[in-house]
């Protein structure tokens, strides 16, 4: 008997060099990434919302990002996973793991991967800085679907 509610959509997580699987029953109650990742490998938790797309834009933008992993659930089939609750208390997506740094907030998660994978991307003054977070926060005002 499994703990929580069934999915009503598969688990898929992609494991590296866009090799993507299919999560089991069992893998959707563990958290397929708690093992830290090398150095430019992110782990991004949550199905591919509007708030999770800009998270992978900005990590695809970045020459060190060497890879992707994903978990690609709804919040709502997420929530009831007690590791998933460890990682954001919140219980929503993204949800961003970095080797022991676990982030969430696509905004603050966006602001992480430029300045530490793609300095090409993150704004050289406070000037700058501030017109970026203006932009960020503007695309915040946006209605989301439910998820």
């Amino acid at each position: 008997v499994m703990d929580g509610p069934t999915p009503k959509r598969p688990c898929y997580r992609q494991t590296g060099a866009g090799t993507v699987q299919q999560c089991t029953r069992d893998q959707i109650h563990e958290d397929p990434f708690a093992e830290p990742a090398e150095e430019g490998v992110l782990s991004v938790y949550g199905i591919s919302t509007s708030r999770v797309v800009k998270v992978l834009w900005a990590a695809a933008e970045c020459p060190n990002v060497t890879d992707i992993r994903r978990m690609e659930l709804r919040p709502v089939d997420l929530a009831p996973q007690p590791w998933f609750m460890e990682l954001n208390p919140k219980g929503t997506v993204p949800v961003l793991r970095d080797g022991g740094l676990v982030l969430n907030e696509s905004n603050t998660i966006v602001a992480y991967i430029c300045q530490k994978y793609g300095s090409n991307l993150y704004p050289g003054t406070e000037s700058s800085l501030a017109l970026a977070w203006q932009w960020l926060e503007y695309a915040e005002t946006t209605m989301a679907e439910a998820q």
